[in-house]
């Protein structure tokens, strides 16, 4: 399906608990009890485009890294630097060269994606963590 419904539990402003439901692409993001806060993001073509919710797998001041939870069978993930609301999307057409270009301020990073000094299947993590030392004598 394009899109779910989901069930959301909340307290409202006195303590009470409170169920929201509503149509996954109809949320834009949320938080858990424990501060964690997962996005939603629109993947596939026209045809076959769906919802998920994606959870962050790696975090930094500088850029963050969100992967599917819901579906559970795509390996979908969003890279999203500071400030960005958009960042880039796995499912984005020539993914790959999408993420270089996004992180073109690093010089050193996108030179060693594009000459294959990094593997084509390294982890999207790792690659934002590299790119968090960048300017820091790390990349």
């Amino acid at each position: 399906a394009e899109s779910a419904d989901v069930l959301i539990t909340t307290k409202d402003a006195a303590g009470k608990d409170q169920v929201i439901t509503t149509e996954l692409s109809k949320v834009v993001s949320l938080k858990d009890d424990k501060g964690n806060e997962y996005a939603i993001r629109k993947f596939g073509a026209a045809t076959t485009a769906y919802y998920s919710l994606l959870k962050p797998t790696f975090q930094h001041e500088k850029i963050t890294v969100y992967r599917a939870v819901i579906p559970v069978r795509f390996k979908d993930y969003v890279v999203k630097k500071k400030g960005d609301d958009t960042g880039v999307k796995s499912s984005m057409f020539n993914a790959r060269k999408q993420l270089i270009d996004y992180l073109s301020d690093c010089a050193p990073l996108t030179e060693k994606l594009k000459s294959g000094a990094i593997d084509r299947n390294e982890k999207v993590e790792k690659i934002a963590e590299m790119y968090t030392t960048c300017g820091a004598g790390g990349q």
